[in-house]
């Protein structure tokens, strides 16, 4: 009943005043535990796929059934994925994109997604694993237009911010 409500009252606020929000809580030590504590479950349904989470580390996406997550991107991505297609998830996280373009693609298509973080790589395996994609290489590295290694730099809050580049967003 409380999710219906929430939802009701989300999807009265405009997307910039929802994006507003989702950055202000994703901050939030206080908004993280209460997150974990009304949604202990680690696997949320997304747009017809079943996503591991951690809602400590992921506060937002663990609230995607109550309101979406980056629709306005999720629907241009949408839009330009077609059956057959190959995508590169490069800085996949947990694997939000990775398994829209995975459905989207169909087993004509492939998805190669690459993170380099030990955890979200595990999320994103698990839930690519989970739903049975065949048409999905995970791999863990970082992608530059260098060869070479590279340090990565974990976001304090975000787990979708880390980055290879020192002070970066």
């Amino acid at each position: 009943m409380l999710s219906k409500i929430l939802k009701w009252v989300w999807d009265k606020l405009s997307e910039e005043k929802q994006d507003r929000i989702k950055k202000i809580l994703a901050k939030s030590v206080s908004f993280r535990n209460l997150v974990s504590i009304l949604r202990p479950n680690i696997v949320v349904d997304v747009k017809g796929n079943k996503m591991y989470i951690d809602p400590k580390r992921d506060p937002v996406i663990a609230l995607y059934d109550i309101g979406g997550y980056e629709n306005a991107e999720t629907q241009l991505f949408e839009s330009r994925i077609k059956e057959g297609d190959v995508v590169l998830d490069i800085g996949a996280n947990i694997g939000y994109y990775t398994l829209i373009a995975a459905k989207l693609v169909g087993v004509n298509g492939k998805v190669y997604a690459f993170e380099p973080d030990p955890t979200n790589f595990s999320f994103l395996k698990k839930s690519v694993e989970i739903n049975n994609y065949k048409n999905v290489i995970c791999e863990q590295k970082a992608v530059s237009n260098e060869n070479g290694k590279v340090k990565l730099f974990l976001h304090k809050f975000i787990t979708g911010a880390h980055t290879i580049v020192e002070g970066g967003q």
